[in-house]
């Protein structure tokens, strides 16, 4: 099952997607866990976010994220905040709706952080700091950079990750397009 935000959809052949540039997400879920899938509306494509139920007792909260880029000015440090806040919101109305039953947090994609190239932008950084801390869990980044600067040479980056919550087991984290 593809569900997103960004608006592209599968043609009839089923082979191709039909691409425009924009800003959005998808995320392909196995069908048999898409059965008792409950989508969660967001205000901005920032996030395609979805409920899986895995059990009787467990739901998984899949956030498939792509956060505003840092592009060092007011405006973009104002929409990632913004993006934050506003998943910060999401999971806490998911958690007060199911008290009873367990939710666990899975958040994965392009999250436009880097633990080096960032780690001096103090405001980005507590942002992503309390998420982490609101979820309960762990900030992973794949052994490899998954972005290569254009407009600066030898400039690789750790953008894309993913926050497990703390009782969730990451075995392997490998991107497939290296380029």
């Amino acid at each position: 099952i593809l569900t997103g935000t960004s608006g592209d959809f599968l043609k009839p052949d089923g082979d191709r997607l039909d691409y425009v540039e924009r800003t959005g997400v998808a995320t392909l879920i196995k069908e048999e866990l898409a059965k008792g899938m409950r989508p969660i509306k967001c205000k901005k494509p920032y996030y395609d976010i979805n409920i899986v139920t895995l059990d009787q007792e467990l739901d998984l909260m899949i956030i498939n994220c792509y956060l505003p880029c840092n592009s060092r000015n007011k405006e973009s440090g104002d929409r990632f905040r913004d993006a934050m806040n506003e998943l910060n919101n999401i999971i806490s109305e998911a958690r007060e709706k199911s008290p009873k039953r367990g939710l666990k947090i899975l958040a994965m994609g392009d999250l436009n952080y880097c633990i080096l190239g960032h780690k001096n932008d103090k405001k980005r950084t507590n942002l992503l700091r309390h998420t982490l801390e609101h979820i309960g869990g762990t900030y992973h980044v794949p052994d490899i950079p998954t972005h290569r600067s254009r407009a600066w040479e030898n400039s690789d980056s750790y953008l894309d990750g993913i926050i497990t919550e703390d009782g969730i087991k990451l075995d392997k984290l490998e991107i497939l397009d290296e380029e």
